[in-house]
């Protein structure tokens, strides 16, 4: 636990594509040292090997430590958040940051929470008089296979659309997919190789995919809210580790009874996704400004592409502009692109330092000039 909170202090501090990419590929890394693990485990050259891979993994957060701990050289590391604004009261400003903290880890803890609980329920067949559910004709390759595919759409996704905000799509989108199959997938009984291997390579994705979301979304909450990323982590691991504990203690209580449980808990999480996503859409829509025509956002679009390549914009500024461009204020930048307010306004800053502009109007008449030439 001390070295994954370790690692993720380092990750909190990367942007969402960043952390997903690297988060995708550790991922995969864990899954090619499991395999390669696999055989080892019964014999004394198995704690050599964890062994070697603790250090090996101690030694390069050294080095990323030296690395990603460092501002680069003529960039301006974003300062924390440490003090509210002179307008809010201490009290509501520490409020409001928690409600952040909150609003990205809820969904994706309680998945994984549901996903450990039912991973013990079902850890030992015999004990709950269960039947061995499925052959098993991939072997320890379903615990590569499954991860692998993961990582390289994530990698795709994260390298080919660097403007978007995948992490959200995964949170929004793929996470409750893949914590409905998990929680399905107990309930299926097969004898054929085919469909085993499916149900193996998906049950593995499935678990990826969910390490993935509570992993980035745990460096979320620490980079969003003033809270050091040694504080969040432990926490939401010991949660995860209750909920497998009360998982295994309930194997010889609960029994058979376990795939009624995972069909009931399905329909209560897949109903308050439901709810969420309805009111979250009802929020953003009243967040949201007046609406424009098409044209219109197809033209602030391609201003912004315009003045970021004219001024020499980073990839981030360039996304920041976007909604700039278009009305929306800090606050609703953060949320769309998982940043903090602060790091917004440190972007803001650049941005403006880079347009020669001082202030919002500055910028929409910017934008307005290339119509006002014509």
């Amino acid at each position: 636990m001390l070295l994954a909170s370790a690692w993720g202090t380092l990750f909190a501090r990367l942007e969402p594509e960043n952390l997903l990419f690297n988060s995708a590929l550790s991922i995969l890394l864990a899954a090619v040292l499991h395999v390669s693990a696999a055989p080892l485990s019964p014999s004394p050259w198995g704690v050599v090997f964890i062994l070697c891979s603790i250090f090996a993994s101690t030694a390069l957060l050294a080095v990323a430590r030296s690395t990603i701990l460092q501002p680069q050289i003529g960039e301006a590391e974003p300062q924390e958040e440490t003090s509210p604004q002179s307008d809010s009261p201490v009290s509501s400003w520490r409020r409001a940051r928690t409600t952040k903290a909150a609003a990205i880890l809820w969904m994706p803890l309680v998945g994984a929470c549901i996903t450990c609980f039912i991973f013990g329920l079902t850890w030992d067949p015999i004990i709950s008089s269960e039947e061995t559910r499925l052959p098993d004709p991939l072997g320890p390759w379903k615990s590569l296979i499954g991860p692998a595919l993961i990582a390289a759409i994530v990698a795709i996704i994260a390298l080919r659309k660097a403007d978007s905000s995948p992490l959200r799509l995964l949170n929004r989108a793929v996470y409750p997919i893949a914590v409905a199959l998990l929680l399905a997938l107990p309930v299926i009984a097969t004898t054929s190789d085919l469909v085993a291997g499916i149900i193996d390579v998906l049950t593995q994705a499935s678990f990826a995919v969910i390490a993935l979301a509570i992993w980035c979304s745990m460096a979320s909450a620490a980079r969003s809210v003033p809270l050091a990323a040694s504080l969040v982590f432990p926490a939401c691991f010991a949660v995860l580790a209750l909920t497998l504990v009360a998982g295994l203690c309930g194997i010889a209580v609960i029994g058979t009874d376990g795939r009624t449980i995972c069909l009931v808990i399905l329909t209560v999480y897949l109903a308050l996704i439901a709810i969420t996503f309805a009111l979250g859409s009802r929020t953003e829509k009243e967040n949201r400004p007046d609406a424009r025509p098409a044209d219109s956002r197809t033209y602030i679009h391609r201003r912004c592409d315009e003045l970021s390549s004219a001024h020499a914009l980073s990839p981030r500024e360039r996304e920041v502009l976007y909604y700039l461009g278009r009305g929306y204020n800090h606050g609703f930048v953060a949320d769309k692109l998982y940043i903090s307010e602060n790091t917004v306004r440190t972007h803001v800053r650049h941005i403006y330092g880079k347009l020669g502009i001082s202030s919002r109007e500055e910028l929409l008449e910017l934008i307005d000039a290339d119509t006002a030439q014509k």
